[in-house]
């Protein structure tokens, strides 16, 4: 391995970690916060679509990045960089086709999901509000794993920040905003509100990828 390769698994080391660790603080914060605002009955029915939601998006998008990642960058290292392109068009399409279905069947059978799995209609709303962020997950795994076949893992930790400071920033931001603009709100209507959090932090970290892709493609073609 040379110096500037030591260099460089170093620098995309410490950006890993470095948004890793920056996302466990805001989200011990997160949930500090929402125990505080909502009690443990409202965390507990937040939880509760999370963890399903969570497990879908693993199935969906679980290791896809480390696959496409070790595929292109094989395929540059051999100077093939046509083929490691289409890998990634390829990558994109075929998550974008699970993680689509996966996020249309949670949303359709989240009725099903909560009356019959968790015996709890409460946690309709919020698995439905989670369900369209598993389709920009699996998207986002994609281009994240091209990036890392590149030996750029900046888009990766920047993007992680970003979902995990706009889910976060946006749940305080409503809790607060409900709970001050309405007496006696009920915890179920701030729960549901909080459960948009995820496919907003999605969403906003998706544009960042997109905004990378932009200019590598730029850079590329110049």
């Amino acid at each position: 391995m040379s110096e500037k390769q030591g260099n460089s698994l170093i620098k995309n080391a410490f950006i890993l970690s470095g948004a890793a660790i920056l996302s466990k603080i805001l989200g011990a914060f997160y949930q500090a916060f929402l125990y505080q605002q909502i009690g443990s009955a409202g965390v507990g029915i937040y939880m509760k679509g999370l963890y399903f939601y969570s497990m879908l998006l693993a199935i969906s998008a679980s290791g896809i990045p480390i696959a496409v990642s070790k595929m292109v960058a094989e395929e540059r290292a051999a100077g093939r960089k046509d083929v490691a392109e289409r890998i990634f068009s390829n990558s994109n399409k075929i998550l974008g086709l699970l993680g689509g279905a996966f996020a249309l069947l949670l949303f359709v059978f989240a009725p099903f999901i909560a009356n019959n799995i968790y015996k709890d209609p409460r946690i309709i709303y919020v698995l439905q509000a989670m369900a369209p962020a598993i389709f920009i997950v699996a998207i986002m795994g994609s281009i994240r794993g091209y990036f890392q076949g590149k030996e750029n893992m900046t888009p990766t930790g920047v993007s992680q920040i970003i979902e995990q400071v706009v889910r976060v920033g946006f749940s305080v931001a409503i809790t607060l905003f409900l709970i001050n603009s309405f007496k006696e709100i009920p915890v179920l209507d701030i729960v549901n509100g909080v459960a948009f959090g995820p496919f907003l932090g999605a969403v906003f970290s998706l544009l960042i990828l997109l905004v990378y892709l932009y200019f590598d493609r730029k850079n590329t073609v110049a």
